[in-house]
């Protein structure tokens, strides 16, 4: 299998037309076996679909401009975007776009399948069954209990929802704020209240995306290492409820063999982000998180409130989880695979921030005018 330190040093083709370029990963194809071939084609889908998901949900306003080249988007076979970006080598008025999708869709392909390689989906998710399951067991009364929950957004707050905000099954008297009313299906917990799980894995073109930010930020030791693709948010009515499911839950991994890689923390009573090498992290975010090794894969878990889970979803501050994922986009993801070069839009230009921001912001459900 292909080194990472390998398919790094091919990134500075992309922009460098080259027989080389073309010549090194024509000798990794042909080299491969029949099997691993037919897995690269699953990996070009993997691709393009998260390329068309990055744009949708984070590029609306440019869904045009950043669409790919047709030859690129359509062939199913790394031997074939092989051939495309030679003709940019065979002829003048090929443009210089093609030979970027073709090359860089090629190594996006063989870097997922390293990815999937090392640690596949199936392995994943089947883990996260067989917790959930196993919580299911022990730690929640069998069945579901489908709770109402009213959510007041604060306007003067940047629709944050603040701690006691939350009406569950009924409403409050909150007559300046906004109401989201949203029906979620709830473990009933052993001893009393609910709690929603969300389970948060993730797929190799995600994981791929997040290995791109370690690099260009070097803030850890190994930027191609991803330790977080299986994860579990554990949501609680009251700070109480959060602080006790939490230490339940890490006694209940630990009799059942799992061992604390990282011990729980929470930044409930300070005010800094508790992921403090995630330069994009907000203060304003708050829970509880740990990590632990169990059934060979590495989980991570968070627990938090109900009105935090809320603000997470729709708040406009820089806890907003899509808001923190749009600003990462802008940053890192939309130069390197629609670089302004190629592409013509400039990722530096405020108003291509504001503009992006405010398509965001209109699919949170919100219709605000910012300034400028």
């Amino acid at each position: 299998m292909i080194e990472w330190a390998t398919l790094h040093t091919w990134q500075t083709d992309w922009d460098r037309p080259s027989q080389e370029a073309v010549d090194k990963r024509k000798k990794y194809f042909d080299r491969s076996p029949s099997l691993l071939r037919a897995q690269l084609v699953t990996m070009i889908h993997s691709v393009r679909t998260g390329h068309e998901r990055l744009v949708s949900n984070y590029g609306f306003g440019l869904t045009d401009q950043l669409e790919h080249d047709s030859s690129v988007a359509s062939t199913p076979h790394l031997d074939r975007l092989l051939e495309i970006a030679q003709r940019r080598l065979r002829s003048p008025y090929v443009h210089d776009q093609v030979w970027f999708e073709a090359i860089s869709m090629f190594d996006q392909a063989v870097s997922l399948l390293l990815i999937e390689h090392d640690e596949p989906m199936e392995r994943i998710g089947t883990t996260m069954a067989q917790l959930i399951d196993l919580m299911g067991e022990e730690l929640f009364v069998p069945g579901y209990e489908r709770a109402d929950l009213y959510a007041y957004h604060d306007p003067k707050r940047d629709y944050m929802v603040a701690r006691g905000n939350v009406g569950i099954n009924q409403p409050l008297n909150r007559p300046h704020m906004r109401l989201r009313k949203v029906e979620l299906n709830c473990r009933k917990v052993r001893g009393d209240g609910i709690a929603f799980l969300h389970h948060r894995l993730k797929k190799p073109f995600t994981a791929w995306l997040k290995i791109q930010r370690q690099l260009q930020e070097g803030l850890v030791d190994d930027p191609f290492e991803v330790s977080d693709r299986c994860g579990l948010m554990i949501v609680s009515p009251t700070m109480e409820g959060v602080k006790a499911f939490a230490d339940n839950t890490l006694t209940f991994m630990r009799d059942h063999g799992a061992v604390v890689t990282e011990p729980l923390r929470a930044n409930y009573d300070v005010n800094v982000a508790l992921d403090r090498k995630n330069t994009e992290s907000s203060k304003d975010y708050k829970l509880a998180k740990a990590r632990v090794f169990w059934d060979d894969q590495e989980i991570e878990l968070q627990f938090l409130t109900f009105a935090d889970y809320f603000s997470s979803l729709r708040a406009l501050s820089d806890m907003n989880h899509e808001l923190y994922k749009l600003n990462q986009a802008i940053r890192y993801f939309f130069p390197l695979l629609w670089p302004t070069s190629r592409f013509r839009v400039d990722w530096t230009n405020p108003s291509v921030r504001r503009m992006l921001r405010a398509w965001k912001i209109a699919q949170l459900g919100w219709a605000i005018k910012e300034q400028d």
